[in-house]
């Protein structure tokens, strides 16, 4: 039973470790990925407070020639909203007040925040857009959909 734990304990860690060398490579070493500007993740994690999440996502440029990314994100949150089909924009749920987030950045950025969402709310979809300041990458929009999924693990600081 020990050895049992352990084993899935080095898996985790293991598997951590592959996703953190993942996000450096595309950080660092570009041509072994696409090239342009990437939604890479979103995490959602509960806070103490029922009803309230924190979140964060990163934004990065996977371009041989680092110029500086700017633009703004909208979250949306599509899911059934007391059994109905549903859609909330995340910044009017946000615990501070945030019209579209901005971004402006080299190599990466990360967002962070918290929002709250009604009780009768259930979330299936989480919808990120992006609005680029320079048409560089050939699109000034690009949309990334992620499935909502909790993560109980707290977000790296």
């Amino acid at each position: 039973e020990e050895n049992r734990k352990r084993f899935q304990q080095q898996m985790s860690t293991e598997n951590e470790l592959r996703r953190e060398l993942s996000f450096y490579q595309k950080v660092m070493a570009p041509e072994l990925e696409q090239d342009g500007f990437v939604i890479d993740s979103f995490n959602v994690e509960p806070t103490a407070s029922d009803g309230f999440f924190r979140y964060a996502m990163i934004l990065m440029q996977q371009d041989r020639h680092r110029t500086t990314v700017k633009g703004r994100v909208k979250i949306s949150l599509v899911g059934s909203h007391a059994g109905k089909p549903s859609e909330i924009q995340l910044t009017d749920s946000m615990t501070e007040n945030s019209d579209d987030m901005e971004f402006s950045f080299r190599y990466f950025e990360v967002l962070k925040g918290e929002f709250s969402i009604p009780d009768d709310f259930a979330p299936e979809l989480i919808v990120v857009e992006s609005y680029l300041k320079d048409k560089k990458w050939g699109s000034d929009y690009l949309k990334r959909t992620f499935e909502w999924q909790l993560n109980e693990s707290a977000i790296s600081e």
